[in-house]
């Protein structure tokens, strides 16, 4: 049977709720509500279509860090296997759900922002910093940003960050800028 995996964007319905397994396994199970936007030509607006809400249980350390991470009304983007589960109604019915396994949650940046906190292996203890301060995210590459100062006068003296990149590991191909003309400038030998 194919495996159909899937990309949500929806509200936490409630806050997740962490259990055990009889074998001390974490699960941490909550719902995600997603509504479709679509135009109304009438009003000539955008509208909330209909709602469908993903069962979403999370195992293991990915399970923990949902439990403590999200909480009821956060948006959140989940990524993983979609599964088509049956249940009985109250009158006697066979109904279904949507229930996603998860390999990857992550709260949506589009409304706020967040700190990224990585946990220590399983097994080692974490060393946690003073309350109030934050502790930078270890890049996997260095500094992509330095300042850049205007030289000629200008009403408001600002800033500008200009990228630089990164270094090219030895014997990698260098990657090249797009000239201005676009991709259609480029040459047909670098595709």
């Amino acid at each position: 049977m194919n495996e159909t995996n899937v990309a949500v964007v929806g509200n936490v319905t409630a806050d997740p709720e962490l259990r055990y397994t009889q074998n001390g396994i974490p699960v941490a199970n909550f719902t995600v509500a997603s509504t479709e936007r679509v135009f109304d030509r009438e009003a000539n607006a955008m509208k909330d279509g209909d709602t469908i809400f993903y069962r979403i249980a999370a195992w293991r350390e990915l399970g923990e860090h949902v439990a403590n991470s999200l909480a009821k009304g956060q948006q959140v983007l989940v990524y993983g296997k979609l599964k088509h589960k049956p249940y009985q109604t109250r009158e006697g019915q066979t109904a279904y759900s949507l229930e996603i396994e998860p390999t990857a949650i992550g709260p949506s940046l589009q409304f706020g922002t967040t700190v990224f906190t990585k946990s220590a292996p399983r097994g080692q203890q974490a060393t946690q910093p003073p309350a109030g301060v934050a502790q930078p995210v270890q890049a996997a590459a260095p500094a992509l940003t330095a300042p850049v100062v205007a030289t000629q006068p200008q009403a408001v003296p600002q800033q500008q960050y200009v990228p630089q990149a990164a270094p090219v590991p030895q014997g990698a191909p260098v990657p090249q800028a797009v000239p201005a003309g676009g991709v259609e400038a480029m040459s047909d030998d670098l595709f």
